[in-house]
């Protein structure tokens, strides 16, 4: 994720559809791990994608990059969240990935919500 330091909080902050799978508890990596299985499957994305961007990307920039998909499809920027993650992997397994820039464009979104 090159230069974006990435927490567990962050991912809730820019994808609400952890929320409910996390419960009370301050999120951690292996509690939002748990979660992408419900939130991989409301999003229609196969276990085999997923499968995919665990083994290729690692479990926690697969949780990042899931939700970066949950976010882009929560703003309507994204009509297929399984084929964008099995390009996201592709361009990772190439070297083109930059998960880093739409982090930023993501935190920058979070600064013009209301809270």
């Amino acid at each position: 994720m090159r230069g974006f330091d990435v927490s567990p909080e962050f991912v809730v902050k820019i994808a609400p559809i952890f929320a409910p799978w996390i419960g009370n508890t301050r999120p951690t990596w292996n509690v939002l791990l748990d979660a992408s299985t419900y939130v991989r499957s409301e999003l229609g994305i196969s276990q085999h994608a997923w499968g995919q961007a665990c083994t290729v990307m690692g479990r926690v920039e697969a949780v990042v990059l899931l939700a970066t998909i949950a976010a882009r499809h929560e703003a309507g920027a994204i009509g297929s969240p399984g084929g964008v993650m099995r390009r996201m992997v592709e361009l990772h397994q190439e070297g083109k990935l930059r998960l880093d820039r739409t982090l930023f464009g993501l935190a920058d979104r979070l600064k013009g919500r209301v809270h």
